[in-house]
C-alpha cells in the first residue's frame, strides 16, 4: 500500500536501473497509440486516423487542465514533507482526494462546453462531438485517477509497484483496442471504446487496493501550498498544450483531414521523443531535486553523470526514431503513409532544440518559475501561430515542420537565458556539447555522402544509427567515470 512508509531501497544509491525502468514504463502508457499504428495503419485511412488525432486532441485538452495540476505540485511539494511520515500521509491524501474532485467538477464544465463549441473549431462537416467526443472526456477523466498516484511512487522509487499498475493498464489498453477495432471492426470507435474499458479497469483497481486515499477532509494549509505552485502553472499548461498540439489543430483548418493524418503519423513517430523527454524527466528528476534541495550540487560528480546519461540517452532516442521513421514501409504498405517518409530527416533536425533546453527547463521547474516559463512559451507559440498561417499554404507538411523548428529554437534560447546562471556553474557541459556536435556532423556527413552515392533513405536511417551507437559507447570510453551511476 502507497501509505506504508516507504522502505529505502538500493535503487536509491545505484539509481541506474530505476531510471532505466521508470524511463521506458513512463514511456508505455503514452505510447500505445505508437504501439498499436500497425493495426490503425491497416484500418484506417489517412483521413479516419485523422479523426482519431482530433478527438485525442480533444481529450488531451481537458487531461492538462483537469486536476489544476495538482500532480505537478506532488512532484515538488511534496519534498516539503516526505520526512516526516505523519505529515507525508496527510499530505498525500490531500493531494489525491481534492484532484480526484477537481477533475469530475471540469469533467461536467468540459462537456458543456465542448458540445457547444467543438463543431465550430474543426472545419470537416465528419467531425460532431456526438458521441465519441463524450466518450474520449469520460476516459480521459477515469485515466485521470491514478496521475498523483503515480507521481508518489516515482517520487519514491517504488519501481515493483508503479510497473504493477502500468503494465496492467497496457495489457488490457492494447488488448481491448484490438479486439474492438479488428475482430468487431467497430472503426474510430474501437480505439476509443478499448482506451476506455482499458482505464476503467485500472482506475477500479486503484481505488479498491488504495481506498485508504480518499480524504474528504483535506488539509487546507497544505492545499494551499500545492495551489500556490500549480495555479501559475495554469498559463502555462495552456501554452504548453498548445505548444505540443496547435500544429494539428491548425493544419485541420488550414488543409484537410487527409493531410492531418499524415502529419500525425509523421509526429506519432517523432513525437516519441516528446515522450521519452518527459519519461526521461520523470525518472531523472528525484535524484535532480533531491541534490538541488541539499545544496550538495557544485562539482558533484554524481549529478554530472546523470546529466550526461539524460543527454546521451536523449540523442539515442532521435537517431532511433529517425532509424524507424525512414524505415516506415515495415510498418505500412499504403502509399498515402508512406509519401511522408523523405520528411523524417527535417522532422528529427526541427526537434533536436528540445534536447539542448531539457536541462535548463529542469532546474527552471523546480526553481517554480512557472511565470518566465509561461512567458517564455507564449513568445513561441504566437511565433509558431504566424509562421503556420505564413509556411503551411506555401509548404503544407513541410512548412509545418519548419515553423515547429523555429517554435523550438526560440524557446530553447529563452530557456537557456533564463536559467544560464544556473546550469553554466552546476554543469560540465563540455562532454554534452561534443557528444551533441560530434553525433549532428556525422549524421550530416553521413546523409550527403549516402545520399549523393544514391543510397535509399532507410538504409541511411540504420547507418546513421549504428554510427551514433558508436559514438555514445566512445564516450564512456574516454569518460569512464560515466559508465555507471552508482553512488560512490
Amino acid at each position: 500500500m502507497i501509505l506504508n512508509q516507504p522502505v529505502r531501497n538500493s535503487s536509491e544509491n545505484n539509481p541506474a536501473k530505476a531510471i532505466i525502468l521508470f524511463t521506458v514504463l513512463g514511456i508505455l502508457p503514452s505510447a500505445i497509440g505508437f504501439l498499436l499504428l500497425p493495426v490503425y495503419l491497416k484500418h484506417y485511412e489517412p483521413a479516419e486516423y485523422g479523426t482519431l488525432i482530433v478527438f485525442n486532441l480533444l481529450g488531451s485538452f481537458y487531461g492538462a487542465f483537469s486536476n489544476l495540476k495538482l500532480d505537478t505540485a506532488m512532484r515538488t511539494v511534496y519534498y516539503d514533507y516526505n520526512h516526516v511520515h505523519e505529515q507525508r500521509i496527510k499530505f498525500i491524501r490531500s493531494i489525491f482526494s481534492t484532484s480526484l474532485l477537481i477533475s469530475l467538477l471540469s469533467l461536467m464544465a468540459t462537456l458543456c462546453l465542448s458540445y457547444f463549441f467543438f463543431d465550430s473549431i474543426f472545419d470537416d462537416d465528419s467531425l460532431h462531438f456526438y458521441p465519441l467526443g463524450l466518450l474520449v472526456l469520460v476516459s480521459v477523466f477515469i485515466g485521470q485517477i491514478p496521475s498523483v498516484f503515480y507521481v508518489v511512487l516515482k517520487n519514491e522509487y517504488r519501481l515493483k509497484l508503479y510497473a504493477f499498475y502500468v503494465l496492467i493498464y497496457i495489457i488490457l489498453n492494447v488488448i481491448c483496442q484490438y479486439v474492438l477495432i479488428v475482430i468487431y471492426d467497430l472503426g474510430i470507435m474501437g480505439a476509443i471504446l478499448g482506451m476506455l474499458l482499458a482505464r476503467l479497469c485500472n482506475g477500479i483497481l486503484i481505488l479498491i487496493r488504495e481506498r485508504d486515499l480518499i480524504d474528504f477532509k483535506p488539509d487546507k494549509e497544505m492545499l494551499r501550498r500545492a495551489f500556490r505552485f500549480s495555479l501559475p502553472f495554469l498559463p502555462f499548461v495552456f501554452l504548453n498544450w498548445f505548444y505540443m498540439n496547435g500544429d494539428r489543430v491548425l493544419l485541420e483548418s488550414l488543409l484537410n483531414l487527409e493531410a492531418l493524418g499524415k502529419y500525425s503519423l509523421l509526429i506519432a513517430i517523432v513525437g516519441l521523443v516528446r515522450l521519452i523527454f518527459s519519461a526521461l524527466d520523470n525518472a531523472f528528476r528525484p535524484y535532480f531535486y533531491e541534490y538541488f534541495k541539499s545544496g550538495n550540487i557544485k562539482d558533484n560528480e554524481h549529478l554530472h553523470k546523470m546529466y550526461f546519461w539524460y543527454f546521451a540517452s536523449g540523442i539515442a532516442a532521435f537517431s532511433s526514431i529517425l532509424m524507424l521513421g525512414t524505415n516506415l514501409h515495415l510498418i505500412t504498405d499504403k502509399e498515402k503513409y508512406l509519401s511522408i517518409v523523405p520528411l523524417f530527416p527535417l522532422a528529427c533536425l526541427v526537434m533536436l532544440p528540445r534536447l539542448l533546453g531539457r536541462i535548463p527547463a529542469l532546474k527552471l521547474v523546480y526553481l517554480k518559475k512557472s511565470m518566465f516559463i509561461s512567458i517564455s512559451t507564449a513568445l513561441a507559440m504566437v511565433t509558431l501561430i504566424i509562421l503556420f498561417f505564413q509556411l503551411i499554404p506555401q509548404y503544407e507538411l513541410s512548412g509545418a515542420l519548419y515553423a515547429m523548428g523555429i517554435m523550438n529554437l526560440i524557446q530553447f534560447v529563452l530557456y537557456l537565458y533564463g536559467a544560464k546562471n544556473l546550469i553554466f556553474r552546476q554543469v560540465n557541459v563540455k562532454p554534452l556539447l561534443a557528444l551533441f556536435s560530434l553525433t549532428l556532423l556525422l549524421s550530416f556527413i553521413c546523409w550527403n555522402g549516402m545520399i549523393s552515392a544514391g543510397y535509399s533513405l532507410a538504409f541511411f536511417g540504420m547507418i546513421q544509427f549504428l554510427m551514433v551507437v558508436l559514438v555514445i559507447l566512445s564516450f564512456f570510453l574516454i569518460y569512464p567515470k560515466y559508465k555507471s551511476l552508482k553512488v560512490s
